[in-house]
């Protein structure tokens, strides 16, 4: 019968990225939870953006947006070739028991996109999980060319829409870019209004997103970045298996390479004023994203034999175990904060306050995830998961007999 990784088969350098990479992930979204959508993307549209905030952004552009993405993606893809390597049961078992995983993914992805917050990213990983578990068993080579290939295609979609683009087409973006006094007040009082009005917002926004990720490149970057993922595990490198030398070299040119590129574009984004004609310079961003979450996989390993024996550490490894408890657990605490039906806070707290916001939600899921697993064996959402996946109820504490469907 298939059973899930039991916690002594888990690779703890998996746990700790992870870990590591869903509170980054905070980071980046914390914006989109609490302001407009167009100011996740366009920090000039709304909000101030001088003094403290200003460096707020410019931190999070350079060291956080697209890299902690790139990171919790190439984990992904690894995961899809860790269970399909350590599955007893055969390929056969292995392949249905991904498509299954896959699918009841999708269906959180779509329940958290239509109820809670329209920025999931479940639902996208489920399709892309969908759609490459055929190259789990392929070679790093053949992997490598699928990365590198995936990874032009949206990077030149990008390209041409800034280039070919026709003028309607243009002009209904920067309508989004530069949204109108209008426009502001209507999608602000949808999210603080009811719990109705703001899922009729929402949905309409996660549905254009799931289209645009479907069709406009983001699921092709997605499986570029899984694809990479599969290469890491599959050479050792996620799991520590190469010398400190490596790491060392790893860390240095990724962190070099893609912090050039990122910084360059966010003094060019400031110095045009965030000017849609001139945002073509965010391809930058894009390029230098997996460079740097490369970056900070080698910095984790070189620490990673100090670290794991910490409480730091420990804990981070336990966030990094209730991944999927903990993104969700993220959704809830910020929509509560600043949708309608919390404390109505959507759009009156500036970058700085979002830190701090931020923070208290690291420092509450550090302390409340090492709690939760000395009780229990897996997250709640984890444990949901496995059960109807395995079809079968896996025990969440000690002594708890197995219950099949």
């Amino acid at each position: 019968m298939l059973s899930p990784t039991a916690n002594v088969d888990r690779i703890q350098s998996l746990d700790l990225l992870r870990g590591f990479a869903v509170l980054g992930i905070l980071a980046m979204n914390i914006q989109a939870y609490s302001m407009i959508l167009v100011a996740a993307f366009n920090p000039s549209a709304y909000g101030d953006l001088t003094g403290l905030n200003k460096l707020v952004w410019f931190l999070t552009y350079v060291l956080v947006e697209q890299k902690f993405y790139s990171l919790f993606t190439i984990l992904f893809g690894a995961g899809i070739v860790l269970m399909r390597d350590r599955n007893p049961a055969g390929i056969v078992a292995a392949r249905n028991l991904h498509y299954r995983r896959m699918l009841w993914l999708l269906l959180f992805g779509l329940v958290h996109g239509f109820l809670i917050w329209t920025g999931d990213i479940l639902a996208s990983y489920a399709i892309t999980g969908l759609l490459i578990y055929w190259f789990a068993s392929k070679s790093v080579r053949l992997l490598l060319i699928m990365a590198a290939s995936c990874f032009l295609l949206p990077a030149l979609l990008q390209i041409g829409m800034f280039v070919f683009a026709p003028p309607e087409f243009t002009d209904e973006f920067r309508k989004f870019w530069n949204p109108s006094d209008a426009a502001i007040h209507l999608e602000t009082n949808a999210y603080v209004g009811t719990w109705l009005e703001q899922t009729g917002a929402r949905s309409v926004t996660f549905v254009q997103q799931l289209m645009q990720a479907i069709f406009f490149g983001g699921v092709v970057r997605l499986a570029a970045t899984m694809f990479f993922g599969m290469v890491l595990f599959k050479t050792g490198i996620l799991s520590g298996q190469r010398t400190r030398s490596f790491y060392t070299k790893g860390l240095l040119l990724g962190l070099s390479f893609g912090l050039t590129l990122t910084v360059i574009a966010a003094f060019r984004r400031l110095s045009n004023d965030f000017e849609f004609s001139s945002e073509y310079i965010n391809i930058l961003n894009y390029f230098a994203a997996p460079f740097i979450a490369f970056g900070y996989i080698c910095g984790a390993m070189l620490v990673l034999k100090t670290i794991v024996q910490s409480t730091f550490g420990k804990s981070l490894i336990a966030v990094g175990r209730m991944a999927f408890t903990n993104y969700i657990m993220q959704s809830v605490i910020c929509t509560f904060i600043f949708y309608g039906f919390g404390l109505s806070l959507y759009g009156q707290i500036e970058r700085t306050g979002q830190l701090a916001i931020v923070i208290g939600v690291w420092i509450l899921q550090l302390v409340l995830s090492p709690w939760w697993l000395s009780r229990y064996r897996y997250g709640p959402l984890e444990w949901l998961w496995r059960g109807l996946s395995y079809r079968n109820w896996q025990p969440i504490s000690s002594g708890e007999p197995r219950r099949p469907f």
